[in-house]
């Protein structure tokens, strides 16, 4: 089976937090340039991608849902670089289609469960940001990791 390489990356203090007043700018620059030389994308659940870069409270109520079922929704979208967010019942808060990291415009994809509301759906689509189905309550990371490789190839 062709699926994604995954490469394990990840730059946090001793006591597992992501951010904080520990390193250096060399050590983060480091960590910023490896991603990028590694790979033309990176993963992030929910919680870090809403700390970064996800950071609103869309109004769901607006969306119509005529039309959306569970189903992957993968647009004709070019990005040399991509932002994978994992967050099984969409709550991820985005503004844009994008996460601008270290000189990078990374397009986002949304990794989701079908606990997703659809109005959370139709709003990724409103914002143009690609999107992943799979599982009920939790992902399978097997099936995601095959359509991230498939996605990653074809959007490129």
């Amino acid at each position: 089976m062709e699926r994604s390489k995954v490469v394990v990356h990840m730059y946090v203090s001793i006591d597992g937090k992501i951010d904080g007043s520990y390193g250096s700018a060399n050590s983060s620059q480091y960590y910023s340039d490896e991603l990028f030389r590694l790979s033309n994308a990176d993963g992030n659940g929910r919680e870090t991608i809403q700390m970064y870069a996800a950071t609103g409270h869309p109004d769901l109520s607006q969306y119509d849902t005529t039309g959306i079922d569970y189903q992957d929704w993968l647009p004709d979208i070019k990005s040399e670089t991509w932002a994978v967010a994992f967050d099984r019942k969409g709550k991820d808060g985005w503004d844009v289609n994008y996460f601008d990291y270290n000189n990078h415009r990374m397009h986002t994809i949304e990794v989701v469960t079908k606990q997703v509301q659809k109005a959370y759906l139709a709003y990724l689509q409103s914002l143009e940001i690609p999107y992943i189905v799979s599982g009920e309550t939790d992902f399978n990371f097997e099936d995601v990791l095959r359509k991230l490789g498939s996605v990653l190839k074809l959007l490129k």
